[in-house]
């Protein structure tokens, strides 16, 4: 039966992702595009207040993938349980992870902020465009 090796498995993988990356800019190009079409401006302070909490997002999600790794290598090398399917299995449940408890965290803070301040930070940066 065929067997899938690394290279294999990173020529795929490449595939996939750079044409996942070329699909996104694509997308925001069009969107950027018809968003000049109709006089919308493209510095949105609404659009810019969902990216407030990306180094957390970016964090978590780095700190879940290393979790998910150093998980693959107890459960293979101390446990002798697993092989080399486990490593990505591991990295995109804990990567997951990560970025849903991001979400908790972004919920909580949004919460804890009295709903006068966001007013003022949106006001703040509409003022700075």
């Amino acid at each position: 039966m065929f067997e899938l090796g690394p290279g294999t498995f990173l020529s795929i993988l490449s595939v996939v992702v750079g044409g996942t990356l070329l699909f996104f800019l694509r997308a925001r190009h069009i969107e950027r595009m018809a968003m000049i079409h109709e006089g919308i401006p493209l510095h949105d302070p609404e659009r810019k207040r969902s990216s407030r909490f990306l180094s957390i997002k970016i964090g978590l999600f780095m700190c879940g993938i290393g979790l998910g790794l150093f998980m693959g290598f107890v459960c293979e090398h101390i446990l002798h349980f697993g092989g080399f399917e486990l490593y990505p299995a591991l990295m995109f449940f804990c990567g997951g992870a990560g970025l849903v408890l991001a979400y908790f965290f972004e919920i909580r803070q949004e919460e804890s902020m009295p709903q006068s301040n966001i007013h003022n930070v949106v006001e703040h940066e509409k003022e700075l465009f």
